[in-house]
């Protein structure tokens, strides 16, 4: 489910098994409107059509926050791969949880880069080649 909590509970649940040089990618952490990002309940109810990503971008935004034993980003492609390594973090955010709760789309679109810590695509291969993941 391509919601917060339900990505949060499976991400924090996952780096408990996730080896040293493991990574966890996850899918839709850029969505590009504001109707792509909305609740699943609330955009099937209206009877949207096309993307839905989800408040995965919140999950980004939370675990860049409040765990500093990863390293989290986003690729700025396929509606955004979010990437989490068991690296020392190379910025974190400062937001608690409640804050994080009621941030809206509209300050997400305003600040994606950084929230994101969005990377262009080919980056990857760049981090990939960097220091041993910890």
């Amino acid at each position: 489910m391509h919601e917060y909590h339900y990505a949060l509970r499976d991400v924090e649940n996952t780096l408990k098994y996730l080896h040293n040089d493991g990574i966890i990618i996850m899918h839709d952490c850029n969505p590009l409107t504001e109707e792509a990002s909305i609740p699943f309940t609330e955009w099937e109810a209206k009877g949207m059509t096309g993307t839905w990503n989800g408040d995965l971008w919140k999950t980004i935004v939370h675990l860049r926050s409040l765990r500093k034993d990863i390293n989290v980003f986003v690729l700025d492609c396929d509606h955004g791969l979010g990437i989490i390594t068991k690296r020392k973090p190379e910025n974190t955010l400062n937001f608690s949880p409640e804050e994080i709760e009621t941030l809206t789309y509209s300050q997400f679109n305003a600040n994606r880069t950084a929230w994101l810590n969005l990377k262009k695509t080919g980056y990857i291969f760049e981090y990939l080649k960097t220091e041993k993941i910890v």
